[in-house]
């Protein structure tokens, strides 16, 4: 049966009920008030039924047709909404029967349709410029290296598998570089006249433990510098390269050869090197001149020059005062100085021999020579 087939079978059986309800008027007259109520409250049930299946088939019809539930008029669309309360005084019953009309029942609310959000279409996100890195610093200038040939004449003491006579003439040389104020070999070679003992740039095949520690003296002139030298290159290995174990400052030089053909000679050597070209320039060094202003065991007024120099030993250098021709404080005597750069800016020296600077007053203490001296403007 269709939808409509229903609501009109519906509507029909409600004109049903008015009849029964008529029937139970007549009932009422006459089997008493107890058995009207029973009757009514059977039809009242029904009723319910039948708004229920009423409401039911007209939703569905409408959502069948697409429309949204409204209210119809009472002569169009009758619901019995209401109980059934018999209308009538018969045998003092009152029955009365109350009818509601589609208007006045609940509005049944259809939800409204929940809106659909649309996907979020993704935006396209342009990246910020790149930050170009900031400029490369400058490079620190390049250190100057500079470099010099230091020669010592030996003498061999003792000679074992060589033919090398005791007493002959021998030849050490190295090349040494500094920058600011380290210095380092680079080179070293042992002769004995035609005999090369050691060389350090011959190959190596084993072991070395190596050392240098070369130092720059004051020469007579700023040009020119002699130099002492501690060298060792020893080590258990084969091939062309020997071993070296040199001390300048204690005079000895010891070159031999573990490996066949064995051989050893052992050296006599100067402290010092031949004055050669000096590795600390005017950049390098400290000169200062200046007057005796007081003085015991030197003449006051002499003429007095102050140089200094680094040695090539990172922080160590090297001091010499002059006066009237005379050294009063030689380079051996050990000294402190301070750097401005690879350039010693004052010397000091505490202990048995005292030198202090203070703006342009030097004073020192050495032996029997004691004195102040008025420096001039560097």
């Amino acid at each position: 049966m269709g939808y409509r087939d229903d609501r009109e079978a519906l509507h029909n059986r409600v004109a049903q009920l008015e009849e029964e309800l008529e029937a139970a008027r007549r009932e009422g007259e006459q089997k008493g008030r107890d058995a009207a109520q029973e009757h009514a409250a059977a039809l009242e049930k029904r009723i319910g039924e039948m708004r229920a299946e009423l409401e039911r088939v007209e939703l569905e019809l409408d959502a069948i047709r697409g429309k949204a539930p409204k209210a119809r008029a009472a002569g169009t669309r009758a619901a019995l909404l209401g109980g059934v309360v018999a209308a009538g005084m018969f045998g003092g019953i009152t029955v009365v029967l109350v009818a509601r009309s589609d208007s006045e029942r609940p509005t049944v609310v259809t939800p409204a349709p929940v809106p659909v959000t649309p996907p979020e279409v993704p935006r396209t996100v342009t990246p910020p410029a790149p930050v170009p890195p900031p400029a490369p610093e400058a490079p620190p200038a390049a250190r100057e290296r500079r470099t010099t040939t230091a020669k010592w004449t030996a003498s061999a003491t003792r000679v074992e598998g060589l033919p090398i006579a005791p007493g002959a003439a021998c030849t050490v040389e190295a090349t040494i570089w500094t920058t600011e104020t380290n210095t380092g070999v680079s080179l070293l070679t042992v002769m004995c006249g035609a005999h090369k003992l050691y060389r350090s740039s011959d190959s190596l095949n084993g072991m070395s433990q190596s050392m240098n520690d070369a130092r720059e003296r004051l020469g007579p002139k700023d040009d020119k510098s002699a130099f002492t030298l501690k060298y060792r290159d020893v080590g258990s290995r084969t091939g062309e390269r020997t071993q070296i174990d040199l001390d300048t400052t204690l005079a000895q030089a010891s070159v031999f050869k573990e490996t066949l053909p064995r051989f050893r000679v052992d050296l006599s050597i100067p402290a010092a090197s031949a004055e050669a070209a000096a590795l600390a320039g005017p950049e390098q060094r400290l000169r200062r001149t200046g007057k005796v202003a007081e003085a015991r065991g030197l003449e006051a007024g002499a003429a007095c020059t102050l140089r200094a120099m680094p040695t090539g030993r990172q922080q160590d250098c090297v001091a010499e005062i002059a006066c009237g021709g005379r050294v009063v404080w030689p380079p051996s005597e050990p000294v402190t100085c301070t750097y401005d750069g690879a350039r010693p800016a004052s010397v000091t020296a505490e202990g048995a021999s005292t030198l202090a600077i203070e703006g342009s007053k030097l004073t020192l203490k050495r032996g029997a020579v004691s004195a102040t001296l008025a420096l001039d403007e560097p």
